[in-house]
């Protein structure tokens, strides 16, 4: 049977002709659209996918993803604070910046090296600030933000943090033998951590004891070593297996003690048995263990280090009035004498500097540090603490410390040359 007469009439009407006359296929213009539409499209991609490149974009886990770059602007202390609001170890604080809702961790690092750079996880981001803790161990320097896809501020923002006083070690208690003691009585003693300690430390050394079978009163002696002399005496109530301890200051009847080797020597009244302290207490073989040496400065660079030549003498040639200490930038700059501080800034010729005035006068400069000291006039500094790094600051060729001794106050007074006393620091510290 033939096929219908409209199937017939219907494959066989013409579509449409071309201005050349040339007849068109029905599915081939449909095709051509087809293709149109598809290549639009993959350009139309391709442009976009190269704008945001362009913008900073960039594809994250099979799409695209903007990275925001945060930036650092200002800092505020809230709790756990310094003086004056001042930022240390363990502060909450607050940094302020642009685009910062999406930082998740903030960067500190300190001077220059890894070495004692930290990182902490943000407590609260908003789109202009966050809030950190900072470490514990951290050091003034620049501090970065990062963010999401890799987002990282630049590390042009310097947040000053005050760097925590030397802390003694607690003292390790061992037996005494060879001491007079009542039947079932031990005596434990010990002293702090280190054995070279330095006037003007916020915490000098610690002696403790520890009776053990009877309660009891402890008669504790400091004797200088070389002269015998009595730098200190304590009485101090000693109950069973508890562990007391007496602190010095490093004064002798209100004076500064001389440098030289102390001993502390222990002596028990346990009961009616009795192991008195004698007027002039002597020294064994078992107190030594306990023995220290005092000193009155710790040379003030902490790194290797040499003097120069001619020129970073005192008088130099060219009215040089503190002595150079050449070391690599960034080494580590500890106050040589505890006191309080007179000046901290920037200055065009001594750079980043600061003064401390000692107990007892006589101002020392240290100058051309890296960035501006975290101290402020005021503030008071302790023997060993960091007050800065060596830099190459103001008027400064190469990376050392620029270090001043006044027999006054600094630029009132008159500069005198440093370098003996550095001299000797160095062998000590």
């Amino acid at each position: 049977m033939s096929a219908p007469t409209e199937s017939k009439s219907v494959h066989a009407a013409p579509y449409a002709t071309a201005p050349s006359g040339v007849a068109r296929r029905p599915g081939l213009t449909h095709a051509v659209l087809a293709l149109a539409a598809v290549c639009a499209f993959v350009l139309a991609f391709v442009f976009a996918a190269t704008a945001e490149a362009a913008d900073g974009s960039a594809g994250v886990n099979g799409g695209s993803g903007v990275v925001i770059t945060p930036k650092v602007k200002a800092a505020k202390c809230l709790r756990s604070c310094a003086r004056k609001k001042g930022v240390r170890g363990g502060s909450l604080i607050k940094l302020t910046g642009v685009d910062m809702r999406a930082v998740h961790t903030v960067l500190f690092l300190g001077s220059r090296g890894a070495a004692d750079d930290t990182k902490s996880a943000v407590v609260k981001a908003r789109r202009t600030w966050v809030i950190v803790r900072v470490p514990a161990d951290s050091a003034t320097g620049p501090v970065v933000a990062l963010g999401a896809n890799g987002a990282r501020s630049k590390a042009n923002f310097i947040l000053p943090v005050l760097p925590a006083p030397p802390v003694i070690g607690s003292p390790d208690l061992q037996p005494v033998s060879g001491v007079a003691l009542p039947p079932g009585v031990t005596l434990e003693t010990g002293t702090s951590t280190p054995r070279v300690v330095f006037l003007g430390a916020k915490q000098l050394v610690r002696f403790s004891l520890r009776v053990n079978g009877a309660d009891a009163t402890a008669i504790v002696n400091l004797i200088r070593q070389s002269s015998g002399e009595v730098a200190g005496s304590w009485t101090v109530p000693a109950a069973n297996g508890q562990i007391v301890s007496v602190d010095w200051d490093g004064k002798i009847a209100g004076q500064e003690a001389p440098s030289g080797r102390y001993v502390f020597t222990t002596s028990v009244n346990a009961g009616q048995a009795t192991t008195a302290a004698s007027p002039t207490p002597r020294v064994s073989n078992a107190d030594l263990r306990n023995a220290f040496d005092l000193y009155g400065y710790m040379f003030p660079v902490r790194g290797t280090h040499n003097f120069g030549q001619y020129a970073a003498k005192f008088g130099g040639g060219r009215g040089h009035q503190g002595q150079d200490v050449m070391a690599s930038c960034g080494t580590k700059l500890v106050a040589a004498r505890g006191g309080v501080v007179i000046e901290s800034r920037f200055h065009s010729r001594a750079g980043n500097f600061i003064v401390i005035r000692p107990e007892g006068g006589g101002d020392m400069a240290y100058m051309h540090m890296v960035t501006k000291s975290p101290f402020k006039p005021g503030d008071e500094v302790y023997t060993g603490q960091t007050i800065g790094n060596v830099g190459q600051t103001g008027r400064a060729s190469g990376c050392h410390l620029h270090f001043e001794r006044w027999t006054g106050e600094i630029w009132r007074s008159k500069p005198f040359d440093p370098l003996p006393d550095l001299l000797a620091w160095d062998q000590v510290s």
